[in-house]
């Protein structure tokens, strides 16, 4: 996972310049091959905005009845 969310942001970058579409991202991510993704950025400006999870109760695990 090193490096993972600056590859995310180099690849949506490339998306945003054109030099990608958006239909690519879930290939991208199934080949598991950084080196066909955009560039890793840098580390400046980029900070973590808001986490979400979502509520347990709702969850699948919670609805499994054994």
């Amino acid at each position: 996972m090193r490096h993972m969310v600056r590859k995310i942001v180099g690849t949506l970058v490339d998306v945003g310049r054109g030099k990608l579409i958006a239909a690519d991202l879930p290939e991208l991510f199934a080949l598991r091959d950084r080196s066909k993704s955009g560039a890793t950025m840098p580390p400046h400006g980029l900070c973590l905005e808001n986490v979400e999870y979502p509520d347990p109760a709702n969850s699948l695990a919670s609805s499994d009845k054994h």
